[in-house]
Order: C-alpha cells, then structure tokens, then sequence
C-alpha cells in the first residue's frame, strides 16, 4: 500500500468503483464490473480509451492485452510511466469486444469517469481512438484542442495498430501524441 499524496486520490478513485453496477446492459455481459483505471492517479497525463477487452476483464486493470502491452512500450520508451493515469471511457467489458453503445459510453462517463478524472485531475488528456475522441467531441488527431477544462489530443487506440497489420505509422502517431500532450504540460 502506498503512503502519502499518492495514496489520497487513488483511495477515493478506489471508493468510485461499484462491482455490483447495474447502471447499463454492460454489467450483465461482463465477469469483472466497473474497471477502474491504473498508474499515477495524480499523473499529469490521463491516457483515455474505449472499454475494457478479455485480458482487462480478466485482470481488472485497463489495457492489460496487446494493445496494452504497445502503449506501455511507448511509454517505457519515452519513460513517461510515472507520468500517466490510463483509463477507459466504459468501465464493463462489452460482449464479444462490440465497440459501447452511446448510453452505455454517458452513463459509464457521468457516473465514474468524469468523477474520475476530477479526481486525477491530468493538466493534458490523450484520447485513444475513436470512442475516446467522440466523447470529448473531438474530430482531429494529432492538436490540443480544450475540452471540460482539460487540454486534449486525439489520436489512435492502440490496437489499432494490429487492424492495421502492424503498421508501424500507428505507433507513431500515438507516441508523437503523448509527446504533445506532455509539450502542453511542460508549457513547451
């Protein structure tokens, strides 16, 4: 257990959970509800995807499969990992990895993640693919662009990069991302 500042938020990040959700339809087709996120809870940067997959579910902590395995590479290699907070847009893991409905997307926001990341409080978000980016109503990749208070910037999801028959483009342009994003927090 940690001890100290660090350990305030990522008690009252714990305390958000709900492991008996019954908010949407998510809670019935999921074995671990209500995934909570994973790293610095008082990172300077929150890392946003989509939804928990099958290794998420099974662990309990987002981006745990492959694409969780890209990131943390990127984030190894700009040794950014004391510098992030990843977290996911729906908390439940939805069957057959279908991409949430836009119900399951607000209700999972308003009752965890905007909690959640009021708590964290990032000063940058890096929003990974396509639902991340639809909920802070972002339509570019690759610009900061301000959205709720936050400073954010789009990009793809990591596992994208396996739609994508490992192209590496992808992984730069998630990397050349975070590069932003912490550009913004450094006031660079």
């Amino acid at each position: 257990m940690r001890t100290g500042k660090r350990a305030i938020p990522e008690r009252r990040i714990a305390r958000l959970r709900n492991p008996q959700c019954s908010l949407c339809a998510l809670c019935d087709s999921t074995v671990n509800r209500c995934i909570m996120g994973r790293g610095n809870a008082q990172g300077s940067i929150a890392l946003i995807g989509e939804a928990p997959g099958e290794a998420e579910s099974r662990t309990g902590k987002p981006f745990m499969g492959a694409a969780g395995q890209e990131l943390q590479k990127i984030l190894q290699a700009l040794d950014a990992e004391d510098e992030v907070y990843i977290t996911n847009i729906c908390k439940c893991r939805p069957p057959n990895n279908r991409t949430p409905e836009e119900c399951e997307k607000k209700v999972c926001m308003i009752q965890y993640g905007m909690p959640e990341l009021e708590i964290v409080n990032p000063k940058a978000i890096v929003l990974l693919g396509k639902t991340a980016s639809d909920m802070f109503a972002m339509d570019s990749r690759g610009i900061v662009e301000e959205r709720l208070g936050w400073s954010c910037v789009a990009t793809y999801h990591p596992a994208y990069y396996f739609y994508t028959g490992h192209n590496p483009a992808v992984l730069r342009c998630i990397t050349s991302a975070i590069k932003l994003a912490r550009s913004v927090v450094r006031g660079v």
